[in-house]
């Protein structure tokens, strides 16, 4: 907030002259961190609900607002308090999230800038979350839910690393004032940390892996019904895999307004094309390149290498909350597994942004790639449907073994005349049929292990008992 002020009055003395002045005051505002490693999550809070590092995209629930923040704006729920019943609100805002965290981890921060309602805090004792990842049914000793972090009315702030039966630490949250709040763990050392605007205030002594399944929520936690909602704003709310240091939340808080660093992102992080018929080019996949900072970022080169290629719709620069596609497609020369980057050199921070791409050539070509039963009588054996598998290689293609596998493996059976081998450029087929043994659907797949590059090969299979 100080820097856009600053950038305002900058403004006006350039209008009469004052460059010299305003350089000078340019110079002495913040500038914005490089955020440290391990951020799995980050919700801004500028206008939308976006988590700007990963896939956990949040779902306004009831009247959540914007509003100016400690870095540009934040969430704002259900101001003004208070809140009467904290148990009983179907009116109240909160944030649910998507859930595409890992499943668990070693260590954990949670960060945020909070202001808490003072008139909430005066009201009454209520508990207030600002972050949680809680299952009434699941919760309550040590290791057995995800972080929580939120108040309990004007006598302590609650830190719960992985558990609902600990960590209540004494001491008020600051009310009608920015705070930032940061819950740290590690179970390596088992050092649970609670910090206040940069500075350790309390330390506890836990064990055990944090897991990281049950379902976010911001500004709320889940017990039998919506609960315990946060009455006031949040802003900049960050997870992490890893307990931050206290110089690395120093850094944070010392930065201000002026925030972290947002930079570039690159999504999804991974790309796998499968299996790929050697001499032939994959579907194209897609990745996205997006400027979640406040200023334009200049792209300097995009680039893939191997057997892999890209085009894109990146010219040049990329405005504020602006993106450009890539898109990627895998075209292998030979057999086997292969694996390359996608690299993107910008003016961003956090340049190159990389995504991993993987895929196996294969000279087995299968046709068709799926076979469906549709219903069949329990107890009753379709007729046969027919894969061919063709050797497009120069070579005799050796076969190890087709067989039936998966769920319901034992409702379909297969011959076929491949033998041990299929000569270079010849085809065999595999016939399959259908035998429910039970109503409903059924799913298996032919899985053919060979030499041919991207072994095994897998036919779906899928039918109707009935």
């Amino acid at each position: 907030m100080q820097r856009s002020l600053a950038v305002i009055a900058c403004s006006v003395m350039l209008l009469v002259g004052s460059l010299l002045t305003c350089t000078a005051l340019l110079a002495q505002q913040p500038a914005c961190t490089p955020p440290p490693p391990n951020l799995v999550a980050w919700w801004p809070g500028d206008g939308n609900f976006s988590d700007i590092v990963g896939s956990n995209t949040g779902t306004p629930v009831n009247d959540v607002l914007f509003v100016p923040g400690e870095v540009a704006q934040a969430f704002s729920l259900n101001e003004p308090g208070p809140i009467q019943n904290e148990y009983d609100c179907p009116t109240c805002a909160y944030i649910a999230v998507a859930n595409h965290l890992p499943a668990s981890t070693n260590a954990v921060t949670v960060a945020a800038w909070v202001y808490a309602d003072q008139s909430q805090q005066e009201a009454q004792d209520n508990i207030e979350w600002v972050y949680t990842q809680f299952d009434d049914a699941d919760c309550g000793p040590i290791g057995t839910c995800g972080p929580q972090l939120g108040i309990a009315g004007t006598n302590s702030i609650i830190w719960r690393p992985n558990g609902d039966d600990e960590g209540e630490f004494a001491g008020a949250l600051p009310s009608n004032t920015w705070t930032f709040l940061v819950g740290t763990y590690d179970s390596g050392t088992g050092l649970s940390q609670l910090y206040l605007n940069g500075s350790l205030v309390q330390s506890q002594t836990f064990s055990g892996a944090v897991p990281l399944t049950n379902p976010p929520f911001i500004g709320m936690r889940i017990g039998q019904q919506p609960q315990e909602f946060w009455v006031g704003r949040i802003d900049e709310l960050q997870l992490f895999t890893s307990a931050l240091s206290a110089d690395e939340i120093l850094t944070i808080y010392n930065a201000g307004s002026a925030g972290e660093c947002k930079g570039v992102t690159l999504t999804p992080a991974k790309i796998s094309f499968g299996t790929v018929l050697v001499g032939t080019t994959s579907p194209l996949k897609t990745a996205t390149l997006t400027n979640v900072s406040t200023s334009t970022i200049d792209i300097f080169s995009i680039e893939t290498a191997g057997e892999f290629g890209q085009s894109n719709t990146c010219t040049g620069s990329l405005a504020p909350g602006a993106n450009c596609v890539i898109d990627v497609s895998f075209t292998p020369t030979m057999k086997g597994n292969e694996s390359s980057q996608l690299l993107v050199n910008d003016s961003a921070y956090n340049s190159p942004q990389v995504v991993l791409l993987s895929g196996a050539g294969s000279y087995v070509q299968l046709t068709p790639l799926k076979l469906s039963f549709g219903k069949e009588a329990v107890g009753t054996t379709s007729a046969a449907q027919t894969v061919t598998l063709t050797n497009t290689s120069t070579a005799a293609l050796t076969i190890m073994n087709i067989s039936i596998s998966g769920t319901d493996s034992g409702d379909f059976a297969q011959t076929n005349t491949c033998g041990n081998s299929v000569g270079a450029g010849k085809s065999c087929t595999i016939s399959v049929t259908f035998t429910p043994t039970a109503d409903g659907n059924r799913a298996a797949q032919v899985t053919i292990n060979d030499n041919g590059g991207g072994s095994p090969q897998k036919v779906l299979l899928t039918g109707i008992g009935t």
